[in-house]
């Protein structure tokens, strides 16, 4: 189990092109009193030392990184996907990470990400990355992950980069003092809405309160009900007011508002 005086940060990296970040990113956690936890998702040799190597990561998908290899760089990723996603559920299960940073391009990113939304609500998720100028609907999809955009690529190590990951390090540690995830202080009733009809939202909240309910409403915006149906699942929500239900249609004729996800 982890130290309760002590938390840990997961710091996720493709070390054979981040690693002196990495390093970098772990002292930094390490100077705010906050133990680093260093785990290589990349496809390449290093000579950078990880707590979790990547060979450990591809294998608790099941395959040896060769063997992933082989199979083809995009097979490679997904495996890596996979392991990394493994991997730390197990340590957020043991009470081992209390939060996770990333850092990376494009595909360091893609990996990242993965990672974080197999995480739960309220747990601290930081991602630095050359690509959070861009649409991030795909690496964000319904999680509380917050993209900090690098500027610069992360390709030379100097003093602009630094100051951005010592930023980027001081936020997760910073939200690390609180809850490791999301516990609601009432049940929660979850409530769509869309502009027309948020004045129902309104008529509602007063009589979900007054019986010791919380309302939670989510925008029906292509995202929210995705949203609103990861946290049922996660079982975050009591019951649920579906008022606004064009996001089904969006999604079967290509509408504006059409979800993120298979649901």
């Amino acid at each position: 189990m982890g130290s309760p005086t002590r938390r840990s940060l997961l710091i996720l990296a493709t070390l054979d092109t981040k690693g002196r970040e990495a390093l970098f990113v772990k002292a930094e956690a390490e100077r705010l009193g906050v133990r680093g936890l260093l785990m290589d998702v990349g496809l390449r040799p290093s000579p950078y030392k990880a707590d979790i190597g990547s060979s450990n990561v591809c294998e608790a998908a099941g395959y040896s990184l060769e063997d992933a290899l082989q199979r083809g760089r995009a097979f490679a990723i997904e495996a890596m996907q996979k392991g990394a996603g493994e991997t730390a559920q197990a340590l957020y299960r043991e009470d081992r990470i209390h939060g996770i940073l990333g850092i990376g391009g494009g595909t360091g990113t893609a990996i990242a990400t993965h990672v974080m939304r197999m995480l739960p609500f309220g747990f601290p998720k930081v991602m630095v990355s050359t690509v959070a100028s861009r649409d991030v609907r795909p690496y964000v999809g319904v999680k509380d992950i917050v993209m900090f955009h690098s500027v610069a690529d992360l390709l030379g190590f100097n003093s602009f980069t630094r100051s951005i990951l010592s930023r980027a390090t001081c936020a997760v540690c910073a939200m690390m003092g609180g809850h490791a995830s999301f516990v609601p202080e009432r049940p929660l009733i979850a409530l769509t809405a869309y502009g027309i009809n948020s004045s129902c939202a309104f008529h509602v909240e007063p009589l979900v309160t007054e019986r010791g309910y919380e309302l939670i409403c989510f925008h029906a915006n292509g995202c929210g009900g995705v949203a609103m149906e990861e946290m049922v699942r996660e079982g975050l929500i009591r019951g649920v007011l579906d008022f606004t239900l064009h996001e089904f249609v969006d999604d079967m004729f290509g509408g504006y508002c059409r979800g993120i996800g298979d649901e």
